[in-house]
């Protein structure tokens, strides 16, 4: 599971914000800090504990760094059309690195630099409804091409205090199913030299290579809750959970088909 939770709690906010009239300031801050927690990369059976520090700023409504109102991940970016119903981004956005000692799972994997990614999302807004899709495309490391659509509702459940909830399914090429769970023949190799060497990090079935098709990469849900506690000021909480596609869970490195992470944090609007 990507850590992409700022940007899913920030488009949530921006959700909110969007459904009460208010002018156009030149620029829009927000800074936050929260915790994270969930696996330590998609696939794992190990969980990681991460401090979730939040910066966003806007221009205009028109230049972005931070989140997307879209949903299209975290960088910077423009918004080509940004209406009270329909916004259209682009953008520049980035992944975590992955390093071979994060997980024991990875024993014998190459360390994974951090990622960047030429970004491109829609989202429209009906009431409380918002759909989107985003689509994404690796800039280094062969990281491929894949898009992610989503459908969520906003619903308010007391004076400041806001519910919503969304579904998702992220579908990928060859090449970035082989980014996120493929193993090289080198790396294959190597696992299979510790497995033989007793490594007690591996499992027996967990050497060899191992290359993906493109398709379906997994389905998601996510859950917030916000509570408003000023126009400035704002307390936030998540949940989320993913399953993997059967493609995705074929891989030696997954041990964990499905994935829950959850958090919490704050924000404000100086």
């Amino acid at each position: 599971m990507r850590v992409a939770l700022v940007p899913l709690f920030l488009g949530f906010a921006g959700t909110i914000s969007a459904q009460e009239p208010a002018r156009i300031p030149t620029w829009t801050v927000t800074l936050g800090a929260g915790v994270f927690v969930g696996p330590k990369y998609p696939g794992s059976d190990e969980t990681r504990v991460l401090p979730l520090p939040i910066v966003g700023v806007d221009f205009r409504n028109r230049v972005f760094l931070g989140a997307s109102p879209s949903g299209a991940g975290a960088g910077l970016g423009v918004n080509l059309i940004r209406t009270r119903s329909l916004t259209i981004t682009t953008g520049l956005g980035g992944s975590e690195s992955r390093p071979a000692d994060r997980a024991d799972a990875l024993a014998g994997m190459d360390d994974r630099r951090l990622g960047f990614a030429s970004v491109f999302g829609v989202s429209y807004q009906l009431g409380p409804l918002q759909a989107g899709f985003v689509f994404s495309a690796g800039l280094r490391d062969n990281a491929g091409l894949s898009g992610t659509g989503n459908l969520g509702v906003t619903l308010p459940l007391a004076q400041r205090l806001y519910f919503g909830l969304g579904g998702s399914v992220t579908v990928a090429n060859q090449d970035a199913m082989a980014y996120e769970f493929g193993v090289s023949q080198a790396e294959g190799s190597r696992r299979n030299a510790l497995i033989a060497g007793g490594d007690s990090r591996l499992r027996g079935d967990e050497g060899g290579a191992y290359r993906p098709a493109g398709g379906v990469r997994e389905v998601g849900a996510t859950t917030n809750l916000a509570l408003m506690l000023s126009p400035s000021w704002s307390l936030f909480g998540f949940g989320g959970v993913t399953r993997l596609s059967d493609e995705a869970a074929k891989s030696p490195l997954v041990r964990r088909r499905t994935g829950w992470s959850t958090g919490a944090g704050f924000t404000v609007r100086p």
